[in-house]
């Protein structure tokens, strides 16, 4: 996780957004943009779940549970099928990267 902090106007979005190839919004993008060597296309295509942008604007529901929050977050995240094991749904795959996290963040 990466978290930069800066004025106003310093580019810190700006920076974000390129490194998450999330330039979408942008008017234009020039020059060569790519990521460990390949193209923004190709990471876009590929690796998309790699990196993610998340705006300055979090909403926070305080009614639910850090398990739910969990759940939620690993859910809209689970890969593609060739990227977990043989015969692994994403539920399967879900409840095991939750538990992960959780047991990771209790013993940190």
């Amino acid at each position: 996780m990466c978290l930069v902090l800066g004025r106003p106007g310093s580019g810190s979005t700006t920076l974000l957004k390129t490194l998450t190839n999330y330039h979408g919004g942008y008017k234009a993008v020039e020059g060569k943009l790519t990521f460990d060597g390949h193209e923004h296309d190709i990471m876009e295509e590929r690796y998309r779940g790699m990196c993610a942008y998340l705006p300055e604007d979090d909403e926070h529901f305080p009614n639910i549970t850090v398990a739910q929050t969990l759940d939620f977050a690993v859910q809209t995240r689970a890969p593609a099928s060739r990227a977990r094991l043989p015969d692994e749904s994403r539920k399967d795959f879900a409840v095991l990267y939750r538990d992960v996290l959780a047991i990771a963040r209790f013993w940190a």
